[in-house]
């Protein structure tokens, strides 16, 4: 009998026993059952549901950066504010480096971009031991180089050192192809990328992460992500294995990039999960605005050039109208943003609050590299739907995130750290701000 049934039917025999006092002593046996069934489904429902998920968040606290000596972590930039040319990777296979514990970047293979004619595809190795399970393990790396046989010093010193993936592998198949390790996420600003993610989730349907429909078996809501840039893809693989809900189209205009990214990161395509369009992002938005060809609930923008930056033409009114077309009504656009040039950070954030005037905007900014990561938000929807905007501040914004984390025990990483006080700003539609001296 289901359990709202028993419930009324336990429910009456209490009335009736009320009522009819002398009755009690021939009613208690059948009273007695029901409650005996309710709390069997009590306890199921604590052994399955309850007890793994506090098991869950007693376990330790997974590590934010790369396990690794500090070298290691300096030439992966995790321990310094800014890049600078000479911490470029062919750099680092000198002979200068001091340390016995250091075992040195390993270049696997160098090519030149086809979209960026003045710059270098390099993909880099490092051999270190993971302490969390006492064995050799195998990090990889992506980074854009300028091609230093084309560019004088003095220019190539102006450029950022662009990592533009940071991955750990678990083992290297036969063709040297990285088997990704997906309990970690190394990279600071794709952690924080993820977080979007996860409001996704919440923010849409929070009945479906919410009590008491989150211990139910129904399948997940399907959501569909559009990521401009792929990078080695480390952030659509690690989405498409941990969270099979999740549908991922990748747009990325250098199909070096995309080869790199088959061969030695892991990057497997499927039709259903996960697809790969080698194309100019403004293009393939412009296109899918205009035919209405799909509409996505998360837009994440993580494309750079050669020099660092976002590439012009993603950040002008244009491009972000159209990615306002592509959006559901409470879809979520996220971006990368470099803050090392602190007025072109402004100006980004000041257009998008010309296209998005009505939402607010949250930026969480990294502290191991020069990143932004902004993030605007809806307040559209029915009664129930939470309204982040206007009501929502930084713990608020954490709380969100712990219950994404209890509905998704398949991420392992904690993304509430990623929230903290000095990296938190939230500007609220209709109020101008200051940001690094130029108003928003």
């Amino acid at each position: 009998m289901p359990l709202r049934e028993s419930a009324r039917y336990f429910l009456q025999e209490l009335r009736t026993v009320s009522a009819r006092r002398h009755d009690f002593y021939r009613s208690w046996p059948v009273v007695g059952l029901w409650m005996g069934l309710f709390v069997a489904a009590s306890y199921r429902v604590i052994v399955r549901h309850i007890l793994p998920r506090m098991e869950k968040s007693s376990q330790g606290e997974v590590h934010a950066t790369a396990p690794m000596a500090d070298d290691h972590n300096a030439f992966w930039g995790l321990n310094r504010r800014f890049h600078s040319h000479a911490s470029h990777p062919k750099a680092l296979m000198s002979d200068t480096l001091e340390t016995g514990q250091f075992n040195k970047p390993v270049l696997v293979v160098s090519e030149q971009s086809e979209a960026f004619p003045d710059a270098d595809w390099s993909v880099m190795q490092v051999v270190d031991t993971d302490p969390s399970d006492l064995r050799p393990s195998f990090y990889r790396s992506l980074h854009m180089s300028p091609r230093e046989d084309r560019q004088s010093t003095q220019q190539a010193n102006n450029l950022a050192l662009d990592t533009q993936t940071h991955v750990k592998c678990i083992d290297l198949t036969r063709s040297s192809n990285c088997i990704v390790d997906n309990r970690t996420m190394l990279a600071e600003y794709a952690r924080k990328l993820l977080i979007g993610l996860s409001l996704t989730r919440v923010l849409m349907n929070p009945h479906e992460t919410m009590l008491p429909r989150k211990f139910t078996d129904k399948a997940k809501e399907l959501r569909h992500v559009l990521l401009v840039g792929l990078g080695g893809g480390a952030l659509p693989t690690y989405v498409t294995r941990t969270l099979p809900h999740f549908h991922v189209d990748v747009c990325e205009v250098d199909p070096v990039c995309v080869r790199l990214a088959r061969q030695y990161f892991g990057l497997i395509e499927d039709t259903q999960s996960l697809r790969v369009f080698v194309e100019d992002g403004a293009e393939f938005m412009r296109s899918n605005a205009t035919t209405v060809r799909k509409q996505y609930d998360v837009i994440m923008l993580d494309a750079w050039d050669q020099s660092g930056r976002i590439p012009i033409h993603l950040s002008r009114l244009e491009f972000l109208n159209n990615v306002r077309r592509s959006l559901t009504d409470r879809g979520i656009l996220i971006a990368a943003i470099p803050n090392h040039d602190t007025r072109s950070l402004a100006a980004t954030i000041a257009n998008w609050r010309l296209v998005f005037d009505n939402r607010s905007v949250v930026l969480l900014h990294c502290r191991s590299t020069p990143i932004t990561i902004a993030m605007t938000f809806s307040d559209s929807g029915g009664v129930g739907m939470p309204k982040f905007g206007t009501v929502g501040g930084r713990e608020e914004f954490k709380e969100l995130i712990r219950a994404f984390l209890m509905d998704h025990p398949t991420v392992k990483v904690d993304l509430t750290k990623e929230v903290t006080e000095d990296g938190f700003q939230q500007l609220i539609p209709g109020k101008r701000y200051l940001l690094h001296n130029v108003k928003v």
